[in-house]
């Protein structure tokens, strides 16, 4: 199948037209390694404040077999499912949420479903699912996650794109990080304690899930 074909069922999938952190439609980016598509604000968020863990990369452009995999296995709707277990909605922190012990998690486990092994690691329980990883204890990374007072009233047609964030001021960036985080608010509903499962349970749906994903998952030549 060609790859165009594969990157079209990916996009026809509904959560996958969202942008995963602040709902914006226009997608545009897709962070390969935690699976997920993003529009160009976020992405550029992303490649500032974490680019050590998410690898941004424009969704019309070239894949690997195993990078094709990420997106097919992966997806918006099931990382948003996956961080609901341990009441991460996905309106929190852009820093936060990607440096927590559940993130880390499943960008691992997702990595190891793409490379046709099998996910041994020790899960993390549903309330240290939700604290930051441990090499980022005691390096000034935030723990802090969204707050109203943070929030800024917007538009939802705003959008923020590269062009406006390759300007190097702090004060002009931050400003755009906030911005992008208080359209999250507005997109998506934080999630409830009533939607969340047993840990273990959801781990195993979500590896289960992997594997139909990889049957399913086109063959594109790298």
């Amino acid at each position: 199948m060609e790859q165009k074909e594969a990157l079209r069922k990916i996009r026809d999938d509904p959560e996958n037209t969202l942008c995963f952190d602040c709902g914006n439609i226009d997608i545009t980016f897709t962070s390969i390694s935690l699976g997920i598509l993003l529009c160009a604000g976020c992405a550029s968020v992303h490649r500032y404040l974490i680019p050590e863990i998410s690898e941004i990369k424009p969704f019309e452009s070239h894949y690997t077999k195993k990078q094709l995999q990420l997106l097919a296995m992966g997806g918006n709707a099931s990382l948003k499912s996956f961080l609901a277990m341990y009441s991460i909605p996905c309106n929190d922190s852009i820093e936060y949420k990607y440096r927590t012990k559940a993130c880390r998690y499943y960008k691992e486990m997702l990595d190891m479903m793409a490379s046709g092994k099998e996910c041994t690691m020790l899960t993390p329980s549903e309330s240290e699912g939700a604290e930051l990883a441990d090499e980022y204890i005691n390096k000034g990374f935030s723990s802090e996650r969204t707050s109203k007072s943070e929030k800024l009233s917007i538009q939802k047609s705003h959008t923020i794109g590269d062009e406006e964030l390759k300007d190097d001021h702090p004060s002009r960036f931050m400003n755009a990080i906030r911005t992008v985080e208080a359209f999250a608010s507005e997109a998506y509903n934080v999630v409830g304690d009533s939607v969340k499962e047993k840990t273990e349970k959801g781990i195993n749906y979500f590896r289960n899930k992997f594997r139909r994903a990889s049957d399913k998952t086109p063959t594109v030549k790298d």
